[in-house]
């Protein structure tokens, strides 16, 4: 007889916690479009100066597509970047084939400038 009571108890349990967690409304999992980590941008600001010189790892530097030498010289002159005298407007990317370095650190990327309230923004 205690046995009985015991097996009868045991299958209310069962069903009644099959009854509870199947009341439980199902998560759903959201898939997020594949994304190529390359197509990431990521965009902080290093500094505003009128002024500074940036330095390459590689042999090249390049400013809008244009080759120059391992290190630049950036100034803003009457509201335009200029670039190792050649000026280019109030927006320009400068990439390397290595690292670029400015100031005391190595960064990966590239670096956008825009000129705007008086200075560069880096």
């Amino acid at each position: 007889m205690r046995f009985i009571k015991h097996v009868i108890l045991s299958f209310i349990i069962i069903v009644l916690i099959t009854v509870v967690f199947s009341c439980i409304p199902k998560s759903e999992i959201v898939n997020f479009p594949s994304t190529d980590l390359k197509e990431i941008s990521i965009r902080v600001l290093l500094a505003k100066s009128n002024k500074f010189d940036l330095t390459s790892t590689s042999n090249f530097i390049f400013a809008n597509g244009i080759p120059f030498r391992v290190k630049v010289r950036v100034e803003l002159v009457g509201g335009n970047i200029v670039v190792n005298d050649i000026t280019f407007g109030s927006n320009v990317e400068i990439y390397s084939d290595g690292n670029i370095i400015f100031g005391d650190l190595e960064y990966e990327g590239f670096f956008r400038l825009i000129a705007k309230k008086g200075s560069i923004f880096i």
